[in-house]
């Protein structure tokens, strides 16, 4: 992905996601979903994104995985920042937040509160929040 290869490489997701769903690895079926989103993210195909972040979710949340739950609730955040609904872009970086896992040792609360900070302070066009976004 790095080099932009975007079609070829949600074929190639999307296949794998037939493969696992048929041979019942849910786990990795969510994985590739969430593959899928972000390219379609990427491509600003925003409801596609949507689409199959809804799908990976459940599987992520049933296997309590938080970092593939951080992910899910990061992309969907970022995807409604993208469409100005700031409000909900809000509301899913939080989830996003308090979906870190425990035992994280990189960069992922810096990325949350960036993501959030981002929507922090409300320009002119924005809704003003009541009360600080940080969790």
């Amino acid at each position: 992905l790095r080099q932009e290869h975007y079609a070829p490489a949600f074929y190639h997701y999307s296949k794998a996601r037939e493969n696992y769903g048929q041979n019942r690895h849910p786990y990795y079926e969510a994985k590739m979903y969430y593959n899928m989103a972000f390219i379609k993210g990427r491509l600003l195909d925003y409801t596609g994104s949507e689409h199959y972040i809804y799908k990976a979710l459940p599987y992520f949340l049933k296997a309590k995985k938080q970092l593939q739950i951080f992910r899910c609730y990061t992309q969907l955040g970022l995807l409604y920042e993208d469409l100005e609904g700031f409000d909900k872009a809000l509301h899913y970086h939080q989830l996003a937040f308090k979906h870190i896992p425990k035992n994280s040792t990189g960069y992922l609360k810096e990325e949350a509160y960036n993501n959030i900070g981002l929507l922090w302070p409300p320009t002119t066009t924005k809704k003003p929040y009541k009360e600080t976004p940080f969790p």
